[in-house]
């Protein structure tokens, strides 16, 4: 009975050791996720709506973090992708289904990585400047 005691309680101890361990691996590879992307999204929680331009085509919002906000206005769909080329994003925003009327807000989330420190954004091939680029 003395033996089977000992070893659940060394299984318990096994287990809060394991446990740790776990944990300090995620939290060091979690520092190490951030990775280049861009998600379409319906709304920016992170930014208040005045800091959003309706009337410029192009605008970049800065968290101050290596996540952005990327808002554009287009009269279509878009199709968005991005990629790096050194310390260069290349933002490619390519028009589908184009429809008369008032263009439409597409807010991006841009997440880049530390040695990322320019963003080049092109509309069909195209390249066009920021309207307006603020930090939160």
């Amino acid at each position: 009975m003395h033996g089977i005691v000992y070893d659940i309680k060394r299984g318990e101890k096994m287990k809060k050791y394991l446990l740790i361990i776990v944990v300090v691996l995620l939290m060091a590879t979690g520092c190490q996720l951030a990775t280049l992307s861009i998600i379409e999204v319906e709304n920016a929680p992170d930014i208040s709506a005045k800091s959003i331009d309706p009337t410029a085509k192009l605008q970049l919002i800065n968290d101050g973090t290596k996540h952005k906000y990327i808002i554009y206005q287009a009269n279509s769909e878009i199709d968005a992708s991005v990629e790096a080329e050194n310390n260069v994003v290349k933002i490619n925003l390519d028009k589908r289904n184009e429809t008369e009327g008032d263009p439409q807000q597409h807010i991006y989330y841009l997440t880049t990585e530390d040695k990322h420190d320019t963003i080049q954004v092109f509309a069909d091939g195209i390249e066009i400047p920021f309207n307006n680029v603020t930090s939160k």
